[in-house]
């Protein structure tokens, strides 16, 4: 059973958070102090792209029905370098 990114507890020093902590280490601290903000529709397409690579390269029966062509194209790319996609052909 995987846990799905969306509710996964993300780590403090984040990559993605790097250019901002490693200039100014106290910046941890004062963000756990904001308060909470949903994603922007941008950032729940990426989560939703790095959900379904996750799921394609772990072999997991995938919804692809949930995906547009593009997350499937984006998802396929990455999840391609490591394990072949059990996708089936694309949606006309």
């Amino acid at each position: 059973m995987t846990t799905e990114h969306t509710t996964r507890k993300h780590a403090r020093l984040s990559a993605s958070r790097a250019d901002r902590f490693m200039p100014c280490p106290g910046s941890v601290r004062l963000e756990a102090k904001m308060p909470y903000e949903p994603a922007g529709p941008a950032a729940q397409y990426g989560t939703d792209v790095h959900e379904l690579a996750e799921h394609m390269m772990r072999g997991d029966v995938v919804d692809y029905a949930k995906y547009d062509q593009d997350q499937m194209d984006m998802a396929e790319r990455t999840s391609s370098t490591s394990t072949p996609s059990p996708r089936t052909p694309a949606r006309s």
